[in-house]
């Protein structure tokens, strides 16, 4: 989490890790640290096959949008964001 703007950057695991509960175990982790911080809310761009992830856990959906990536290329993203 980037605390300074309430942004979750993203949450990755394995592969052989998808849909066995650890994704949203560190997710959960992340959220109570930010909540720990004074955050009352998360925010980030989410990749278009990660939305299912954020949205089950309670992210809404905000609008599309193109992400901006280190090497000036651009993502297709979503906008999601979630109160604490």
């Amino acid at each position: 989490i980037v605390v300074s703007n309430s942004e979750l950057r993203a949450v990755y695991v394995a592969p052989s890790f998808g849909r066995s509960g650890v994704g949203t175990a560190i997710l959960q982790e992340l959220e109570r640290l930010a909540r720990e911080q004074g955050l009352l809310e998360l925010h980030l761009n989410a990749s278009l096959n990660a939305e299912p992830f954020y949205q089950v856990n309670g992210y809404m959906n905000e609008g599309f949008e193109d992400h901006p990536l280190r090497s000036g290329q651009k993502m297709p993203s979503i906008r999601m964001r979630k109160k604490l």
